[in-house]
């Protein structure tokens, strides 16, 4: 990926199916640290007045360091993608989002980034990719 890919990133739409990892990691820190909370709370000798007073800054930290780091993972992703369709002369929205499913979808994400990283010409990548989605879709 190269700093030119990131004229992508005009192009996303703030939805759901693309910023998954931002709401599952925010909602999933918020546990871990309520969890953590209580624990440390239980373990101090505190009351739980102490604890449920302590909560509302752990939800309020948890979501500010989702909210500063996981929308950078989501839009890497969405830049990959979008590179890898450009390669692959595949259409982004009817070619690979719509056509596929999230397990299929990370499955062709996981050939594409295993054979870049042989450092395979962009011509040979598209055909050993189009012959993955094929035999791949026969399972």
């Amino acid at each position: 990926m190269n700093v030119s890919d990131l004229k992508y990133v005009r192009e996303i739409e703030f939805s759901l199916r693309n910023f998954v990892w931002t709401i599952i990691g925010g909602l999933l820190l918020n546990v871990v640290f309520i969890t953590t909370t209580f624990v440390v709370g239980f373990s101090g000798d505190k009351s739980l007045i102490e604890i449920l007073m302590n909560v509302p800054y752990a939800m309020l930290i948890a979501t500010i360091i989702s909210g500063l780091v996981f929308p950078f993972v989501d839009l890497k992703e969405y830049v990959a993608d979008r590179v890898m369709c450009r390669v692959l002369a595949w259409d982004y929205e009817s070619d690979f989002i719509s056509k596929f499913s999230p397990d299929q979808l990370e499955r062709l994400r996981e050939n594409y980034s295993k054979l870049t990283d042989e450092r395979i010409p962009n011509c040979q990548i598209k055909e050993r990719q189009e012959n993955f989605v094929e035999e791949y879709c026969r399972e």
